[in-house]
């Protein structure tokens, strides 16, 4: 699969909006090269409160925040070149500083070309990761026993289709 790497990194001070973006982003062999950018930022977290209940709204205020300036160009650069019906990997690289900012609907992120979802567009991968610099232990009690709800369909009339019964008993002693 042909498709561009589009990779956010929005970083914070702590307790504030305000920080960088950087952008990185890099066109399959022979389409343009890499290219690289960190820029100042400022991520209105009350404006973005008023309109939380405005999908809409919502996302094309934070695509506003984010889309300007220098990061609009090389947004506009990679859709031009997947208009071709290439795929673009949007990555968004949140650090761990700024709560407020891992917080928002990200996924409500409109396309500043076309305004639309960007996460609905089946041409665009959007993932977004967290930043730590610690990597995160996971929380285990080896003493209190495993619970699981275990479910297993056995429909009737499975032999007008010529499907033998399932075995029930056997998977769930199995299971247990």
């Amino acid at each position: 699969m042909n498709s561009a790497d589009f990779e956010l990194s929005i970083s914070t001070l702590p307790h504030y909006e305000q920080g960088f973006t950087s952008l990185r982003y890099r066109l399959p062999d022979g389409a343009g090269g890499e290219f690289a950018l960190k820029v100042p930022s400022f991520i209105d977290l009350i404006s973005l409160r008023a309109v939380e209940t405005d999908p809409k709204a919502y996302g094309q205020a934070l695509s506003n925040m984010i889309f300007q300036g220098e990061m609009l160009k090389a947004w506009e650069r990679v859709r031009s070149w997947s208009d071709s019906r290439e795929y673009i990997r949007l990555r968004l690289r949140l650090d761990e500083a700024g709560r407020g900012i891992r917080a928002l609907k990200w996924e409500l992120l409109r396309d500043p070309v076309n305004g639309r979802y960007i996460a609905l567009n089946r041409f665009i991968l959007l993932s977004r990761y967290l930043e730590s610099s610690r990597p995160l232990q996971p929380h285990r009690q080896p003493d209190k026993p495993l619970d699981a709800l275990i479910v297993v369909a056995n429909p009737h009339g499975l032999e007008r289709y010529r499907l033998p019964p399932i075995g029930t008993e056997a998977i769930v002693s199995h299971l247990t």
